[in-house]
């Protein structure tokens, strides 16, 4: 390093270190000490005659990083450059920051639409098409000595569970589109959201066996690794784990049975729309933290960090998502315009939510980009849904 750094002297241009592969993504603090472990050790090189002078230590993985790290390191370059050069990189800066704006509150608004198609979604418990997923869940919830739910109820709990994962492919897929990534983005999000919770909540190995032989190749979703440890209770179900991910107990729970206008009605309980909430923003880091470098999409395994981040976040705002859900059970047994009409309101109020609690979220993980961007105030600005 002390060589390199003779010869980038030798050039005569100012230099900017970036510090790749730190390890998985940790606290703000940890990778502030790592920082100053080598501005320490670059300065001390810099005594040499000669040598280089760095003008800032940035982290920036090729692989990993996100998109708010880009802002840090494109500010320092704009200071590097001569007085006649600032202006012109501040403009491109601003065009950039405006961008990186607008796929944000774009995402937030996918997502939104998420939590809202979830929210509102009923299903009649009579009447429904008794068909082979029906079969393969009533296994499934024998086999777990989990019978809590009339007979009746399986086929409405299969159809909600189809419609929630049509929605969570459709946007996951528009979220990875605003990215502008590619490869097989959409199933790797969703294995990571599976393979977090599995980590979260663990099943007993026979269960899981059971579970296997139970549904094998009734559900086009089912994973051959259940047993295994790859997946957990519901994990290889519908999207490779969402609905085990988010009722937390598979086919057998996570809806509530409403009094709907001529018949009962099925719906998503609020344990099931809070791990909702939750997986959405672990569904946006995923996303934010690849491409550029890696290339096309590629699995990685989620960082402690990003778990600690949205739930330190989400329970500061018990009370706002509580309101978020309040007067929901009366709303769905209205009839279709009326429920319409509330699906707007319920999606501008979810979109503030979820704007509010990234922005939160992402400050904890890269403090100084967020002050940079000011994603306070993006996440203050009127939604566009």
């Amino acid at each position: 390093l002390a060589s390199e750094l003779l010869v980038l002297g030798l050039l005569g241009k100012p230099v900017i270190v970036l510090l790749n592969q730190l390890g998985p993504p940790g606290s703000a603090e940890d990778e502030a000490r790592q920082v100053q472990r080598w501005q320490q050790h670059l300065h001390a090189l810099q005594a040499q005659p000669g040598s280089a002078r760095v003008l800032a230590v940035l982290p920036l993985d090729a692989f990993a990083r996100c998109w708010l790290q880009d802002s840090v390191l494109l500010r320092a370059v704009a200071a590097a450059l001569p007085a006649d050069r600032q202006a012109a990189m501040q403009r491109l800066n601003d065009a950039w920051a405006l961008r990186q704006q607008r796929i944000w509150q774009s995402s937030m608004a996918v997502l939104a639409e998420r939590l809202a198609s979830a929210a509102l979604d009923r299903e009649p418990v009579a009447g429904a098409d008794w068909r082979a997923p029906l079969r393969a869940l009533q296994s499934l919830s024998s086999a777990l000595g989990s019978s809590g739910q009339a007979p009746a109820q399986d086929p409405a709990m299969t159809a909600l569970a189809l419609r929630l994962d049509a929605e969570v492919r459709r946007s996951t897929a528009a979220l990875i589109a605003l990215h502008g990534l590619q490869g097989q983005a959409s199933a790797e999000v969703l294995a990571f959201l599976a393979r977090d919770f599995a980590r979260r909540e663990p099943v007993h190995e026979g269960r899981a066996a059971l579970m296997g032989g139970a549904v094998a190749g009734a559900l086009a979703g089912l994973k051959a690794d259940l047993a295994s440890g790859g997946l957990t209770l519901g994990g290889g179900l519908l999207a490779g784990g969402v609905l085990g991910a988010l009722g937390a107990a598979g086919a057998a729970h996570g809806v509530n049975r409403i009094r709907g206008l001529s018949q009962p009605l099925l719906a998503w309980d609020e344990k099931v729309l809070g791990n909702l909430l939750r997986t959405a923003l672990l569904a946006y880091l995923a996303v934010a933290h690849h491409g550029r470098g890696r290339g096309d999409w590629q699995a990685s395994v989620p960082p402690a960090a990003w778990g600690e981040a949205v739930d330190a976040v989400l329970a500061e705002r018990r009370d706002a998502i509580d309101e978020l859900w309040h007067g929901r059970q009366r709303w769905l047994a209205e009839d279709a315009l009326a429920l319409a009409q509330r699906r707007s309101a319920l999606m501008a109020a979810a979109h503030a939510l979820l704007a509010d609690a990234c922005a939160a979220m992402l400050a904890r993980l890269y403090p100084e980009a967020s002050t940079l961007l000011g994603l306070a105030d993006w996440a203050a600005a009127p939604a566009q849904v």
